[in-house]
C-alpha cells in the first residue's frame, strides 16, 4: 500500500478571505493576495540585508530561511464573493477556491 501525506496534520484549516470593502478589479485581487501572503514583511526583511556586510548578511539570510513561517499556497484559501463574476475567474486562475452568493451562508461545493 502507498501512503498519502495528509497536509491537515501540518496546516491549519482553510481560511476564508474577502476582498476589502469597496475594492474592485485589481484592488480586490491585491487585497486578497495580501491577506493570504504578507509579502511586505518578507520584502522588508530582505531589503534590510542590503546594508549589511557580506558575512553578516549571509548569516541573517540563513536565519530568515531557517525561521521562515509556514506559508500556505493560494489553494488553501477560500475567497468569498457576493456573485460569480470575472473576478471569481481571476481568483480561480490564481489557484484560490471561490465561494459565491448563497454558498457563503450554507453548505455547498467549493469551486476551484
Amino acid at each position: 500500500t502507498q501512503k498519502t501525506w495528509d497536509s491537515r496534520q501540518v496546516f491549519p484549516p482553510p481560511r476564508r478571505l474577502r476582498p476589502e470593502a469597496g475594492a474592485r478589479g485589481q484592488d480586490a485581487v491585491r487585497s486578497v493576495v495580501l491577506q493570504a501572503y504578507g509579502i511586505r514583511q518578507d520584502d522588508a526583511a530582505l531589503r534590510a540585508l542590503r546594508g549589511m556586510p557580506g558575512e553578516a548578511a549571509a548569516e541573517r539570510f540563513d536565519r530568515l530561511r531557517t525561521d521562515y513561517s509556514l506559508r500556505c499556497e493560494f489553494s488553501h484559501f477560500i475567497v468569498e464573493l457576493a456573485e460569480e463574476t470575472g473576478l471569481a475567474r481571476v481568483f480561480k486562475a490564481l489557484g484560490f477556491a471561490v465561494e459565491t452568493g448563497s454558498c457563503q451562508r450554507r453548505t455547498c461545493a467549493v469551486r476551484w
